[in-house]
């Protein structure tokens, strides 16, 4: 049995196991505008599914992309007061993201401009540690080994092609986990 398959299967079996996505304001130095958290299917389901304020404006590229518009987010919560709860629910479990250096870089992003927003506020260094200690893995560089392996790999192929809001595409990432643990 290959070591991908392996790992797909050992991901929707572990409990510790939690798939996590994203929907920014842009590329580079964005900020989440949504957050999804989701324990893998077997042992539970959305942990966290959320639209936040990230007080900046979404560029036109990203709300093409995601259908999220700056109006849309005005209002809702911001990273601040909802950090801890992200850190208590990632906090000892494995993530899995798409492209994982995406969502940990804006999640490191978020961190900075915490860090800097809110220096004396009781809890953020704390919720800082946390977040910077997670352990991240990247299903897509799975599925892309997946694809070499079976002589299947083209360009594009290894793309998610989930509805780029963040709860679909973490349910797309289990579609994706579970096609390398069947075969």
């Amino acid at each position: 049995m290959s070591t991908i398959r392996n790992k797909a299967r050992e991901a929707l079996r572990n409990p510790r196991t939690v798939i996590l996505d994203t929907e920014t304001t842009g590329f580079g130095k964005a900020y989440i505008v949504e957050i999804a958290i989701l324990a893998q299917r077997e042992y539970g389901g959305v942990l966290l599914n959320t639209f936040i304020d990230p007080i900046v404006p979404i560029t036109s590229s990203a709300s093409r992309t995601n259908k999220i518009y700056t109006s849309t987010i005005r209002g809702k919560p911001r990273f601040i007061k909802l950090a801890a709860g992200i850190a208590n629910a990632l906090e000892g479990k494995t993530i899995l993201a798409w492209n994982a250096s995406f969502d940990s870089g804006i999640l490191e992003n978020e961190i900075k401009r915490m860090l800097l927003m809110y220096p004396n506020t009781p809890g953020v260094e704390p919720t800082a540690k946390i977040l910077r200690s997670l352990h991240w893995e990247d299903p897509c560089q799975w599925y892309r080994d997946w694809l070499k392996e079976r002589n299947l790999y083209e360009y594009g192929a290894a793309k998610l092609n989930g509805p780029h809001r963040a709860l679909g595409d973490c349910r797309a990432v289990i579609s994706k986990l579970r096609e390398m643990a069947a075969k």
